[in-house]
Formats: structure tokens, sequence, C-alpha cells
């Protein structure tokens, strides 16, 4: 009974940050083979990024706004020193944002998720560290929650 309370408990809190057990952010499966967006120095994190983007979210770079379906993935890969020199490590995370406005639409119509190293399935984010994220993105609000940018060559 005690288990069975806790975890309805645990339902409406999720239901409550917008977030949805029943439909976790899934893992970008070849997220490499999308459109590669930038990369960038994660010193505070420990390694470089590299931002993909697949073609839903393409079209929100053009346009300013991401419709649903729209994926964004965040690969973290640390570093490592070999003779002097930065070499790449193994993959720290990756994180994702992925655009569904019935699913997340507390979270201004983003699922976030974290996971870590090359895991699928491990995932770092609870309820509050997904509400972390969307607070921290409200501040590219008029960017539809979106902090990269990308520029075509």
């Amino acid at each position: 009974m005690k288990k069975t309370f806790r975890r309805a408990a645990l339902i409406l809190l999720l239901a409550g940050f917008g977030v949805h057990a029943a439909d976790p952010v899934p893992y970008p499966a070849n997220f490499r083979s999308w459109t590669f967006i930038k990369s960038g120095n994660s010193a505070a994190r420990g390694g470089v990024h590299h931002i993909f983007a697949n073609e839903k979210a393409m079209e929100g770079y053009r346009t300013g706004r991401f419709p649903d379906g729209a994926m964004i993935a965040f690969d973290l890969i640390s570093t490592k020193d070999l003779a002097g020199l930065p070499m790449d490590g193994p993959r720290a995370l990756v994180d994702v944002m992925t655009k569904d406005g019935t699913k997340y639409a507390q979270t201004g119509g983003w699922g976030f998720e974290e996971f870590l190293g090359d895991s699928q399935t491990n995932r770092a984010l609870d309820a509050a560290g997904q509400q972390a994220c969307f607070a921290c993105h409200t501040s590219q609000k008029d960017r539809d929650h979106v902090f990269s940018k990308w520029t075509s060559k």
C-alpha cells in the first residue's frame, strides 16, 4: 500500500513539473549523422561539446520557432592529456532537448534529458533537474528556449 501511494505521489509530482514518466525524452539514435551546429570548449564541464540538430530542429534554427519533433543533442566529450596535447577521451554525456508542445507544455514545449557516457538508458535528470534545465533556458525565451545558433556556411 505504501509503495502504491509513493508511486502515485511521484507520478503527480512529475506531472506537476511537466514531466511525464510514461513519455520520457528518447535517446537520439544516430544523432551524429544529423546537421552539425557547432563545437565549443566546455572546460567547466570537463571537455569539448558538439551540438547536432535533426531536420525538424533545422527548421527551427532557420525560422526561430522549433516545431514538434525537433531534437537537439549536446554531445560532451571528455578530454585527456597526451604528452601535453589535449585529446578526445570518452563521452561524458549527451544532453537532449526534444520539442513536443503537448507533452512538455509546462516547460516551454521542450523535454530535457541527460544520458551518461555512452548509455542510451542511464538517465541523469530527475524532475527537479529537468525543471532546472528549463529555468536556465528561459533566458532564451525569445529564441524558443534554444541557446545555440546555426549559421549556414
